[in-house]
């Protein structure tokens, strides 16, 4: 009889099998959206890729954890949990830092420091990317010399050489190797002490010797073979690197199977050997939530992380249980009946909001914020003014469909993506669109309406479906067979949550600020997928929907029962901006406390519910709330109005009073949406598991 332990190894190493000998030639993750050629005019960029990107055909993948490696000189860090690296200084290898953390009031930074390097004897006369998918980069040197795959979530890194000197180089001394500290040492496995008090484990594919110094070690003659490097915390990790280290990963497929409101992610792992399902990888803490039995957990809490510690996992195949967002088009709970006379009396007075903006964004925030008022007319059975509402956003959407605005969108050839014509015109215009930033901020909210008026107009949706389509593809498309743009653009989908930034090379690499735009975007997707009755882009939406929110909850929210960050940063209750290697409490725009806060709130839609449960608002709120009081700079009526609205989570009796003396609204809000928001909020009591509708602990 098979015991359990023997019956998941089967099972895994057979899957593993099936997926590298049956493996179809594209990634995918649904069925492409479309296969054609965008609706919009061609355009090309005038920043270039590098040569660093080899052979690679695009579309590029502008927006991936790794870009840093091809953006400018490609000397710039990345994360690849649970490690940074860089290229070295002499360009022929990486740079691996285990970082440390620091702490302040403001911010969580990491240094990077050299604690080893993998790399060669031998000058480099070139380096390129040969390889990606969504969890993985491969970077070759000399054609071959050198290639190491950099595979998110793998403890070790990996280095292939053939015919190269293997060198590894330290910033620290080596105090022993082997509890040797001179001459030559020879083996397969080296364990390195270094006066930084750090432990790194190398392991070789087949019996070499190498020279020690006092901060290198370096094989005494070519190698060909693999070289694996990892930190180690103690002797007990030491034995588990050992116990796993013959098998690697080299790239991985994503995708998803749904059932009953809940999806099947599986991370599937091309290795050395598909046959051995000894493969070690650390996950981060929302996939420990999430992580299905199937996949032993070796060591927990193995690495520190700048988003919380990793644990160590064995599997070829990853699989986490998923709940999805149940929320459509209305708040969960209904109107209270007897507010519904105020909405309604604002109603009438914002109906005829004019959407005058001309660039992407804040267009897009109007164009959605008007979208918002033709839902709540439906709910409120006023057939006449939501109508009316959607001819009005009919007029000009249209207008940016069919370019024939000011600022009109255009397909890149050069990346592939659609940009706004001023984006590539001026790199500082629209937010940095041209750059491929905070695409699925902007497009999500045209998407958003684009579904609102697909709801009630299918001869509208019929006309303009591959023109929205096409902005789903910029940022959502789910597969490599559709070659005009990237897959899942912004979505780094072992982190869980999306990366803002695009082809702008930053020291700190990749960061993102706005979850709650991002999770927008994602609704709008699914939403848009509901509306033309297209299972595929509705699975897909609601898949990248709850992944973000989970992260979001999981990594931007702290309390004190539940914080990835340290005291005293988590004492501000929010993440401003999460970047790879830091987290700042601040905004690219300011650094007034509302700004930070609210940032990640707006906009205030059904989805809203999801995200901000009311377990986090009680603790967020009195920090956010600090504001309210300020005198210098006064808040203003736009951000005031948003705390108000956060205030109506936890005390919504109190929150209709405050919300009904306000005077203005943010360009992305109303009157009515405001009252909405607040007469449908359950009762405020954060044992209210309604209120409490997040999907961070139903796996």
């Amino acid at each position: 009889m098979l015991t359990n332990h023997f019956f998941i190894y089967f099972f895994l190493s057979f899957f593993a099998f099936f997926l590298d000998n049956f493996r179809p030639a594209v990634a995918i993750l649904s069925a492409p959206i479309s296969t054609k050629a965008p609706g919009y005019e061609n355009h090309t960029h005038t920043h270039l890729p590098t040569a660093l990107w080899g052979n690679l055909d695009g579309p590029h993948p502008t927006n991936s954890f790794w870009t840093n490696l091809v953006l400018d000189d490609g000397m710039n860090r990345i994360a690849i949990p649970p490690y940074q690296i860089k290229v070295t200084q002499a360009k022929n290898g990486f740079a691996i830092c285990y970082p440390g953390i620091s702490v302040a009031d403001t911010h969580v930074q990491t240094g990077f420091a050299q604690d080893l390097s993998i790399e060669t004897a031998e000058t480099s006369s070139k380096r390129v990317v040969s390889d990606y998918d969504l969890l993985s980069v491969t970077m070759k040197w000399d054609d071959g010399g050198l290639t190491i795959p950099l595979v998110q979530g793998n403890p070790y890194i990996t280095g292939v050489y053939k015919q190269k000197t293997p060198v590894l180089k330290s910033v620290h001394a080596i105090t022993s190797v082997n509890a040797r500290n001179s001459g030559t040492v020879s083996g397969t496995t080296f364990v390195l002490n270094l006066n930084s008090n750090q432990v790194w484990v190398v392991f070789t594919s087949s019996q070499i010797t190498f020279q020690i110094s006092s901060n290198s070690l370096t094989a005494t003659a070519p190698y060909t073979g693999v070289v694996r490097v990892a930190y180690s915390s103690g002797n007990a990790m030491t034995d588990i690197l050992s116990n796993y280290q013959q098998v690697y990963p080299t790239g991985a497929d994503v995708s998803y199977q749904i059932q009953n409101d809940v999806a099947n992610i599986a991370f599937a792992f091309k290795t050395s050997d598909q046959s051995n399902p000894k493969l070690l990888m650390a996950v981060m803490p929302h996939q420990m939530d999430c992580l299905t039995s199937s996949n032993p957990v070796v060591l927990s809490n193995a690495y520190n992380g700048i988003n919380g510690p990793l644990s160590l996992v064995q599997g070829n195949v990853l699989v986490l249980h998923e709940p999805l967002p149940t929320i459509t088009w209305n708040a969960p709970t209904p109107i209270d009946a007897s507010k519904k006379s105020a909405i309604l009396q604002a109603l009438n007075a914002d109906k005829s909001m004019t959407m005058p903006a001309s660039d992407p964004y804040f267009f897009g925030k109007q164009v959605a914020r008007n979208g918002r008022l033709a839902l709540i007319a439906d709910e409120l059975n006023q057939p006449d003014i939501a109508h009316g509402i959607r001819e009005a956003m009919k007029t000009e959407m249209n207008k940016w469909l069919n370019s024939q605005n000011s600022d009109k969108l255009v397909y890149d050839t050069t990346w592939g993506g659609i940009c706004s014509s001023r984006g590539l015109a001026n790199f500082g215009a629209d937010f940095g669109n041209g750059l491929y930033n905070d695409h699925h901020f902007h497009y999500g909210y045209h998407i958003y309406a684009a579904a609102v008026i697909a709801k009630a107009d299918p001869t509208w949706a019929a006309t303009y479906a591959s023109k929205v389509n096409d902005l789903v593809r910029d940022f959502a498309n789910p597969t490599t067979a559709d070659p005009f743009f990237p897959v899942t653009r912004h979505k780094d989908w072992y982190a869980g949550h999306s990366w803002a930034s695009g082809i702008t090379a930053f020291g700190d690499s990749k960061n993102q600020e706005s979850t709650s735009e991002a999770i927008n975007a994602y609704y709008g997707v699914y939403l848009w997928g509901l509306a033309t009755q297209n299972q595929a882009i509705t699975d897909l939406g609601r898949v990248m929907l709850a992944t973000e929110i989970r992260s979001a909850n999981k990594y931007w929210h702290m309390t004190s029962a539940s914080s990835m960050s340290p005291t005293p940063f988590s004492n501000n209750k929010v993440v401003g901006i999460l970047w790879s290697t830091k987290l700042d409490y601040g905004t690219w725009f300011g650094s007034n406390v509302e700004f930070i806060h609210c940032i990640q709130m707006m906009p205030f839609t059904p989805i809203t519910e999801a995200y901000l449960p009311a377990s986090w608002i009680t603790e967020e709120y009195p920090v956010v709330s600090t504001a309210l009081t300020r005198t210098n700079p006064v808040l203003s009526q736009d951000w005031k109005g948003y705390i108000y609205m956060a205030h109506a989570i936890i005390d919504p009796t109190t929150a209709w009073n405050e919300v009904n003396s306000l005077t203005s609204y943010d360009n992305g809000n109303t009157k009515t949406n405001t009252l909405y928001w607040v007469a449908t909020r359950p009762n405020g009591s954060t044992n209210n598991s309604n209120n409490d509708n997040t999907n961070q602990d139903l796996c």
